[in-house]
């Protein structure tokens, strides 16, 4: 049985897992049309054939997403160098949540830091 304090961890992780969601979203966003112009999603299709390119951006799975920026060399030089390493471990901890798999308070920790990396990056 979940106790209330188990129960305010896993609703407190999910708010912050879609906060980095949507700021990874936004921040690729941002950056690609920064980079390729407000058409980018048209011009990435056209010039990069890749498994990301058959789904609309909006689509894509947190571990696609991660993936994502690893496909684009100006999203992954505008991060700090480890947080790509740290997003791609947090997949673990994303599907613990996903599937009502208990995370511990180590793991919350660290999707807090990630989500305040992501917003200075968008200066939040």
């Amino acid at each position: 049985m979940m106790v209330d304090s188990e129960l305010e961890l896993m609703k407190k992780s999910y708010g912050i897992l879609y906060e980095i969601e949507n700021r990874m979203r936004k921040f690729a966003k941002l950056k690609m049309e920064h980079d390729y112009g407000l058409n980018w999603k048209f011009k990435i299709t056209k010039g990069v054939r890749n498994k990301y390119t058959t789904t609309t951006f909006e689509q894509l799975h947190f571990h696609q997403l991660v993936s994502y920026y690893k496909s684009f060399p100006s999203l992954t030089s505008s991060i700090p160098p480890n947080l790509y390493l740290r997003l791609y471990q947090l997949n673990t901890t994303r599907n613990k949540i996903a599937h009502t798999h208990l995370i511990t308070e180590l793991e919350l920790k660290e999707m807090i830091d990630i989500k305040n990396i992501l917003d200075k990056l968008l200066k939040l």
